[in-house]
């Protein structure tokens, strides 16, 4: 009887099972997710990214990058198969305003990536931000009187003026009893101060600060005043955290203003 030899069958089967087995690899696919789709960071300050990511096989690094930022943050996402995202980024100064394409890239554990883009945007920095919301205190003197008027030079220290800073940047508000009016004038007014911030040559922190006639209205005493500005703009540092002003006190008579004395104010953030 003749004996049947089975080898070339086995190596027939072997080939057709690792065929089979080949085509039927997956390919890996890439990370899944979403990211923040747009971000808003004044130059100088810092914004936080934020996202959610998911990968059958896991997450192995997560970069964060643009070239025109200084950006090249890289995270090791631990290999898990799902990872959030919160990364902090720190905008220079000195960064231009405009929109900047921040590309956020994730690798899972095979190697395989993927993209995403942030739009960001970076503007320039608000002056004077430290004074808003604050309070100071005043230091006030009040001198140079109408001779007509019998007016003594004195001094005084007022608590508690709010500072204010509108949404555009561009205008800095005093709102309180500088003017020492409550116990003198008209115990029912508190004196507001409208004041143009106009940055420095060396950049936001410090500057100038301006004003045109600000009518405060009729008094209890009968009489109709302003403030009127001075010779000498005001100030502002963010540094040393002071505002200075000098402007003049003027009356209403039969339509005519009359100059009564002169404020000289510094404040220090409280």
């Amino acid at each position: 009887m003749r004996k049947l030899n089975y080898y070339p069958y086995f190596l027939l089967l072997l080939a057709l099972i690792v065929g089979c087995s080949d085509n039927e690899d997956t390919p890996i696919t890439p990370p899944s997710g979403n990211v923040t789709s747009s971000l808003t960071i004044e130059a100088g300050s810092e914004g936080t990214i934020t996202g959610s990511f998911s990968d059958d096989i896991g997450i192995a690094t997560i970069t964060i990058s643009n070239s025109d930022l200084n950006l090249d943050q890289s995270i090791d996402a631990g290999g898990g198969t799902s990872y959030s995202l919160s990364a902090t980024l720190a905008i220079d100064a000195n960064t231009s305003a405009g929109v900047y394409d921040v590309l956020v890239t994730v690798v899972n554990t095979g190697n395989v990536s993927a993209d995403f883009t942030v739009s960001l945007t970076v503007t320039e920095p608000c002056p004077a931000q430290s004074f808003n919301e604050g309070l100071a205190e005043a230091a006030v003197d009040f001198t140079e009187a109408n001779e007509d008027y019998n007016f003594d030079d004195y001094s005084a220290t007022f608590s508690d003026i709010a500072i204010a800073i509108n949404d555009d940047c561009n205008v800095l508000t005093l709102t309180g009893d500088f003017l020492d009016w409550q116990s003198t004038i008209d115990e029912s007014f508190t004196p507001e101060l409208n004041l143009t911030i106009v940055p420095g040559v060396n950049g936001p922190t410090s500057g100038n600060l301006t004003f045109e006639e600000e009518i405060m209205g009729d008094m209890a005493d009968g009489f109709r005043y302003r403030m009127a500005p001075s010779d000498t703009e005001g100030t502002y540092d963010e540094l040393t955290g002071t505002i200075t002003m000098k402007f003049y006190i003027e009356y209403d008579i039969d339509g005519e203003w009359v100059y009564w004395y002169t404020t000289t104010m510094t404040l220090s953030l409280q």
